[in-house]
């Protein structure tokens, strides 16, 4: 019995042997194998100095390599394009700005320098009642007070220019229509109302300027001394005169100085006059029926340089109606006469047919026609 119980103790001693033994080793050769396993990685690995821990990235030191957030990215897409649309303006290609500034806003809907470039750009690309019918919408956008101050003068001053331009140069029809829309946006405007009620007098529609000055109190002087120069020259108006096939011309007097006549040319039972731009001549045809001068658009550069821009503005063709620039030309020579302030329309050479320009009735109202009995010419003799 003794002898059993010594050989299990025996036993028992030496399992636990083994099994620390067995347990020894076998942590060592996890250890190896993770030893050999991180030696492997390391050897394929890139320098571990172009890594960062976690640590790392919180660095207060700005890395090269460095996410940029969602909110930054979206920042400098925006500069870019704020860049592309001060581009465009400074190229003067506004039918793409008003394209790419319309797209900025939908994303940046609150930026006031964006909404007036908009507003330049439908200036430069719209019919200029219809711009300033723009700014008048943009009177009730919240704005800075130099901002707000900029809309006025732009309403004030491009549509008090219009009104002494075309009323001077006796575009009636073109007043009537230009001041129509701002009319309807501005219904008390007593500039706006005297203004169109000469037009509908002027081109004799009666009715309508009677419904104009209605708006107005019943005791109002400019208007009823308005109403009573219109009447009293309907009364005394003569009939307008055909330079072509009109016998009843005033014929040439043989006293007068030739010098001071401007001769017309003659082609076709048509008549024409020669003009001088800036050096280059033209041959325009005498067209009582338009009521502005036009001149070809392929002079566009050349007329820039010697006028002010007035707008765009929807004319009548033979083609259709068309939206066409207007320009204040500084001076244009005819004959010998230096013609200031004349207002002209360009329209594309295609809608000119096979003439140089129009002569209108801006320029001709201020000369009377004279004709010559003895030798059949017509010419024009400017009224003093």
């Amino acid at each position: 019995m003794k002898y059993l119980f010594a050989f299990l103790l025996t036993l028992s001693l030496t399992t636990n042997v083994l099994l620390i033994r067995a347990l020894y080793f076998s942590e060592n050769g996890a250890k190896e194998n993770s030893e050999i396993e991180v030696s492997i990685t390391t050897d394929k690995a890139l320098n571990p100095e172009n890594y960062k821990t976690s640590s790392d990235s919180f660095s207060s030191t700005p890395s090269k390599n460095k996410v940029t957030s969602d909110k930054e990215v979206v920042s400098s897409i925006g500069d870019a394009q704020w860049d592309r649309l001060q581009y465009l303006r400074g190229s003067q290609r506004y039918e793409e700005l008003l394209v790419e500034v319309r797209e900025y806003l939908r994303a940046y809907p609150a930026n006031i320098d964006a909404v007036l470039l908009e507003a330049e750009a439908i200036y430069h690309t719209q019919p200029l009642n219809a711009a300033i019918v723009h700014y008048y919408g943009l009177k009730d956008v919240p704005m800075a007070a130099h901002q707000k101050q900029e809309v006025e003068k732009f309403i004030e001053i491009h549509s008090s220019k219009i009104i002494q331009q075309f009323s001077g140069d006796g575009h009636w029809h073109l007043l009537a229509a230009f001041l129509e829309p701002l009319l309807q946006v501005d219904p008390t405007n007593r500039a706006y109302i005297y203004s169109l009620a000469q037009s509908y007098g002027m081109d004799e529609h009666f009715g309508l300027m009677e419904d104009t000055l209605a708006a107005l109190p019943s005791n109002d002087i400019r208007a009823e001394r308005l109403r009573n120069n219109i009447y009293a020259m309907a009364d005394n108006k003569d009939a307008p005169l055909d330079p072509v096939t009109d016998t009843n011309l005033p014929l040439q007097d043989a006293n007068t100085d030739n010098s001071k006549v401007i001769a017309l040319t003659r082609i076709d039972n048509q008549l024409f006059a020669d003009v001088d731009l800036d050096r280059e001549q033209l041959r325009l045809l005498v067209d009582t029926g338009a009521s502005v001068t036009a001149l070809p658009k392929s002079l566009e550069e050349k007329v820039k340089r010697r006028s002010e821009y007035l707008g765009l503005f929807n004319v009548q063709t033979a083609g259709g109606m068309i939206s066409s620039p207007m320009y204040k030309l500084s001076s244009l020579y005819l004959g010998n006469t230096e013609l200031t302030n004349v207002t002209v329309m360009l329209l594309d050479d295609n809608n000119l047919g096979n003439y140089q320009g129009l002569l209108g009735m801006n320029v001709l109202s201020k000369f009377d026609f004279v004709a010559s009995k003895a030798s059949g010419t017509v010419g024009l003799r400017l009224i003093r």
